[in-house]
Parts: structure tokens; C-alpha cells; sequence
């Protein structure tokens, strides 16, 4: 009996230990400059989060330009996302937090076989004061598993963190800590290239791509000296225009006035505020110049001495980086989602009671409506004339903020002798509770772009499918746009074999082709050319929101 006993213990011991053994067992690993990194498995790929690419910019940091993440002796173990950088706690971050020591990476890859396979890093939009590259709706395994490319996320400083001029504010402060938020998206780049073969990424085959501020730091990107060192093409959706330093310099000002009343006046003050402080600063900001215009607070800006040194556009045209590939590109109804957030702008009494409280970005609205109106620029287009003047003032600051830039900058490239392609993005969204019901609002592309359609975030901003009909379309068009961006990703060129789109033809400046991609894909010729001849002729196009 004890004999059995004695064997019995035994065996127990060895099926300890071999459990033991297999809970600790490593998952997969890759060695980088950060140190020997540890991700999971997860279904078919295999996932790295959380990965450290720079030295937390906190303490001293604060406010400084980021720096590459010192190696770790010891495994890192990239089996979580990495808090976000400080913003609000929205529910899109809550899964994670905030912290200002958040510079981060993340990377799905297909396997860690040798093989080099095209590389896309993603920077998420968010008016630049919000955003992480954890967000569901960014998850990379799409790309990697139907694109067979390496896709990688990152986090970058938002807000006055990432982007504040501080040489009015601190002892040593910088014009160029404006850009703090971009120089970050530089540093990962540059991880990027040094790094990504050790997860069978391909180091010379690196596609940049992003959404709203993403893609306007795309653009500031471009207008660096040496893009070419940080990436080898690029896709911008829905970029806005660029913040010139001379606005900058105000925006510093009108922040320096408001933390005053806030007791945060001397160096010492502004290093040591805290998480607190910095969130009540920020939203005595918001109050203080109305909510609309406080999206285009903050962002990457260009000017003499800084980063980014001129317009980029300048640069483009004159054949800057004329041998990176570009997509560039907005959705249809860019800034009817604004509507999804204040309703007034489709109610006509409402908006005109709006127009009284002096947000900026209405005044500008009120501006250019007169002029539109005058010229009858609303029959133009068929559905604009049931339009409300707030609807109508959105559709025209589609073209000042978003296609007008986009389109200027596409010219640029392709007159500098750059391959560029040209894209509107639709498809009629279903949100018949919201008066933006059956447009195809700012982001409408991003659930298609990453195939990611069920995710709760992309369910909430699209809206259910109508039918069993439209959730085959929604699966279409989503394959039919991913496999446009993964093959961009590969060799420079959107067009598929076999694909629905068709022949997605260069654009040119001459007759300005753009595809159309929808569920009825076509390809069109200077698409609204009229409303940004019409913005143009007003004085429209070059609006300073400060002049209000």
C-alpha cells in the first residue's frame, strides 16, 4: 500500500511539474533594440503589444523631444497594450488608461519565418487630443492575415503634451516642442526600419498610413527634410490642413492666459502639473474657444526653424519626395459627422441660434455660406438643395478642410513628379435616429480599411446592416478596399487583379481622375471642382480661424 501510495505521489509530482512547465512555456520571440521581446499566439498570428520603442517622456522629458528606448537585459514581455497617452478617459481608451509614459508599439505579423513581408504602420486620428493604437477597431490581423503584411500601431503624445509651443512657457522651452507629437511618430518610424525584420517584416518595404490627424501628420511627414529614411509610401485619409506656426504661437498664448487663471504660471508650475491639471487645462481650453474649433487646436505645424520648415505642399512641388507613392484620399460627407454631435447644424432654427454664440468654426461656416449662397452654389449638386444652411455649411467645409487640402497636395506630388492615386470613399451609413442617416461621414472608411466591421465602436458609428443584402456589401467592400491598401503596401500600386474597383488610373492635375469606392465603384473627373473653384474665389480656401 505504500509502495502504490509512494508511486502515486510521484506521478502527481510529474504531472505538476509538467503543468508547471507548460504555464511557463515562452511564447513567440523576437529580439529588437528595446530588448527580447515576448508576444502570444493568437489564432493563426502572431501578436506583439505594448512594445516600448522610446524612454518614458515624463519627469524631465516632459514636453521634450522623445528618444529611442534604451535595451532591456531582461525579456520584455509584450503580451499587453500599453496604456494610452494622456487624454480624457474615453470608453475608446478605458480597456487600457493613460499615462504619460505610453510610447508604445504594437505589431501583428503572420509568423517569424525569415520571410520579409510588406510593412504598414498606422497612425490613428483623434483630432490629435485623443486616440491609441489598442483600439479594437485598429486590430492588425486583417491585414495580416488576408494581406500577408506586417501591421504595426503605435501610441504618440496628443494635446498640449504633443503639441505646444513651449518657448513662451518654460525657461528652456522650444518653438518645436509643437511638433513633440509628430517627432514621436519619427522615432517609431525609425524603430520600424531597425526592427521589423525581426518579426519577417521587410525593413525597405514600409507603408505609412492614417486617418483625420493621422493623416494630416502623414502630410507634415512628407514635408520633412528626409521622408524617404522613415518610409517608402504613403496612404492619407481624410488629412486637414496644417497649423502654421504663426497660429501655433497664438494657440501657446491663448493656453498660457488660461492656466494662469489656473495659478500655472512659472516653469516649475507647468513641469509639475499634474494628470489632473492637465486634463482641467485643457477643458478650460474647449470651453474657452468653443467646441468645434478646439479639434483643430492641436497638430503638426510647419514654419521656418521647425521640423516640418515649409508647407509641405511647397516642397511636394518642387519634386520632394517624388520617388515615395502616395493614395490620398476623403470620404464623401467628411464633416457631417460634426452634425452626429451637434444637431443643430440640421436644424435651421437651431443653427441659427448657434451662430450668435461665436464659435469660430461656425463664424467661418456663416462666411463662406453668404458666398456660397449668392452664387448658388447649392444647386450644384442635386442633394444639397433640401439641405439646411448648417447641412449646406458642412458640405462646403468638406472642400476647405479636407478635399481642397487633399486635392492641393495630390497635385503637388504629381507635379513634382511623384506616382499619386486619388480616392473618395462611400458608403451610405445607417443611423436613421441622427440626421447624418445615409451619408458617408469622417471615419466611414476606417471599419472597411481594416475589415474590422463588427467591432462595437465601428457597429456604433456605421450602424447596423439595413439586411442580409447590405451585410454582403459591407463584407465587399471591405475586402475590395483592404486588399486595394495591402496591395499599395506591396508594390506602389492599389490595383487588383479581378478586383471590383476596376483600373484605378494615376491622377494627374490635368484631368484630376479619382475612384469612387463604393458598391458602385467608378472613376470620376475633378470631383467637386466647382465648390473649391467657387471657396477659391471667396478667399475661402485659406480661412484663419483666429481672424473671427
Amino acid at each position: 500500500m505504500r509502495r502504490v501510495s509512494i508511486v502515486l505521489l510521484v506521478l502527481l509530482l510529474i504531472f505538476c511539474v509538467d503543468g508547471l512547465v507548460t504555464a511557463v512555456e515562452p511564447g513567440p520571440r523576437a529580439d529588437t533594440s528595446s530588448g527580447l521581446v515576448e508576444g502570444v499566439e493568437k489564432g493563426d498570428l502572431l501578436v506583439f503589444r505594448g512594445i516600448p520603442y522610446a524612454e518614458p517622456p515624463v519627469g524631465e522629458r516632459r514636453f521634450k523631444q522623445s528618444v529611442m528606448k534604451e535595451r532591456e537585459e531582461s525579456v520584455v514581455l509584450a503580451h499587453d497594450f500599453g496604456p494610452a497617452c494622456l487624454q480624457e478617459d474615453s470608453a475608446k481608451v478605458a480597456d487600457v488608461g493613460v499615462s504619460e509614459d505610453c510610447l508604445t508599439l504594437n505589431v501583428w505579423t503572420p509568423a517569424l519565418d525569415g520571410k520579409k513581408r510588406p510593412v504598414m504602420v498606422w497612425l490613428y486620428g483623434g483630432s490629435n487630443i485623443e486616440g491609441s493604437g489598442s483600439e479594437a477597431r485598429f486590430n492588425g490581423a486583417a491585414f495580416a492575415e488576408r494581406g500577408d503584411v506586417v501591421l504595426v500601431t503605435i501610441n504618440y503624445r496628443v494635446g498640449l503634451l504633443g503639441y505646444l509651443d513651449t518657448s513662451e512657457i518654460l525657461e528652456n522651452g522650444s518653438s518645436d516642442s509643437v511638433n513633440n507629437g509628430l517627432k514621436d511618430q519619427m522615432l517609431a518610424l525609425r524603430w520600424v526600419r531597425k526592427n521589423i525584420a525581426a518579426f519577417s517584416g521587410d525593413p525597405a518595404n514600409v507603408t505609412v498610413f492614417g486617418e483625420s490627424a493621422g493623416g494630416a501628420a502623414i502630410a507634415a511627414l512628407l514635408g520633412t527634410d528626409h521622408p524617404e529614411e522613415l518610409f517608402d509610401r504613403a496612404i492619407m485619409q481624410s488629412r486637414p490642413k496644417l497649423t502654421s506656426h504663426q497660429d501655433a504661437e497664438k494657440i501657446a498664448g491663448i493656453y498660457k492666459e488660461q492656466a494662469a487663471l489656473m495659478g500655472i504660471e512659472s516653469s516649475d508650475d507647468w513641469m509639475g502639473m499634474s494628470e489632473g491639471k492637465i486634463f482641467e487645462l485643457m477643458e478650460k481650453m474647449k470651453e474657452h474657444v468653443g467646441s468645434l474649433s478646439w479639434d483643430r487646436f492641436h497638430g503638426p505645424t510647419y514654419g521656418k526653424g521647425l521640423v516640418v520648415p515649409m508647407r509641405p505642399e511647397e516642397r511636394l512641388r518642387a519634386g520632394h519626395a517624388k520617388d515615395l507613392e502616395i493614395i490620398i484620399g476623403t470620404t464623401m460627407d467628411e464633416t457631417r459627422l460634426w452634425a452626429d454631435y451637434h444637431p443643430e447644424l440640421c436644424d435651421q432654427k437651431a443653427f441659427d441660434n448657434e451662430l450668435t454664440d461665436g464659435d469660430p468654426l461656425l463664424g467661418v461656416g456663416a462666411f463662406v455660406l453668404s458666398r456660397m449662397i449668392k452664387m448658388d452654389l447649392t444647386g450644384t449638386d442635386p442633394k444639397r438643395r433640401n439641405f439646411t444652411d448648417g447641412q449646406a455649411m458642412l458640405a462646403i467645409t468638406d472642400e476647405i478642410f479636407f478635399r481642397a487640402p487633399s486635392f492641393e497636395m495630390a497635385d503637388a506630388h504629381a507635379n513634382g513628379g511623384g506616382t499619386t492615386y486619388m480616392y473618395i470613399f462611400e458608403y451610405p451609413i445607417n443611423r436613421p435616429e441622427s440626421c447624418i442617416h445615409n451619408s458617408s461621414p469622417h471615419a466611414t472608411e476606417i471599419p472597411f480599411v481594416f475589415n474590422n466591421l463588427t467591432v462595437d465602436f465601428n457597429q456604433g458609428r456605421i450602424g447596423p446592416a439595413r439586411n442580409e443584402k447590405d451585410a454582403e456589401t459591407r463584407r465587399e467592400l471591405a475586402d475590395t478596399t483592404q486588399d486595394a491598401w495591402t496591395s499599395f503596401a506591396r508594390s506602389g500600386d492599389p490595383n487588383v487583379p479581378g478586383s471590383a474597383l476596376g483600373v484605378w488610373p494615376e491622377y494627374g492635375p490635368d484631368k484630376r481622375k479619382t475612384m469612387v469606392i463604393s458598391a458602385n465603384p467608378r472613376v470620376v473627373r475633378n470631383p467637386f471642382g466647382l465648390e473649391r473653384k467657387v471657396i477659391k474665389a471667396a478667399g475661402a480656401d485659406n480661412v484663419d480661424l483666429f481672424e473671427q
